[in-house]
């Protein structure tokens, strides 16, 4: 797991790394070829214009029908990855499963992720 850039100092080689590596992607002509897609990282692009910038969020948390056939979507790609079929009771099933247990003080999102790889982990010993 990376480390968070708010860890970092302030004046720091990464972060001008990083703010240089925007500058020239979003200002010098090759941003139809790169882009620079960071992951939490906690301070402004000093030298792009905010309308260069695309924002993807996350939502906290998904709806339930969306969330629950998006789950059991993955579950029937681990089952066929490892040659098994499941049936639909059993992938409604897991997938409540992996849904209900949310863990505390950690997002939404990356509960639900620690969830769906314990699942197909449990598929793939065949449980």
């Amino acid at each position: 797991m990376g480390r968070s850039f708010g860890r970092l100092a302030a004046k720091n080689d990464a972060r001008d790394l990083i703010q240089d590596l925007a500058d020239q992607i979003a200002n010098a002509g090759v941003r139809q070829f790169l882009r620079l897609i960071l992951v939490a990282y906690d301070e402004p692009l000093a030298k792009v214009e905010e309308e260069r910038l695309a924002y993807d969020w996350v939502p906290s948390r998904l709806s339930e029908s969306i969330a629950q056939q998006s789950v059991m979507e993955c579950l029937a790609a681990v089952y066929r990855k490892v040659g098994r079929k499941a049936s639909a009771k059993e992938l409604e099933a897991k997938a409540a499963a992996v849904l209900a247990n949310r863990h505390a003080g950690v997002p939404w999102i990356k509960s639900m992720n620690r969830n769906l790889k314990s699942a197909a982990r449990g598929i793939r010993d065949g449980r």
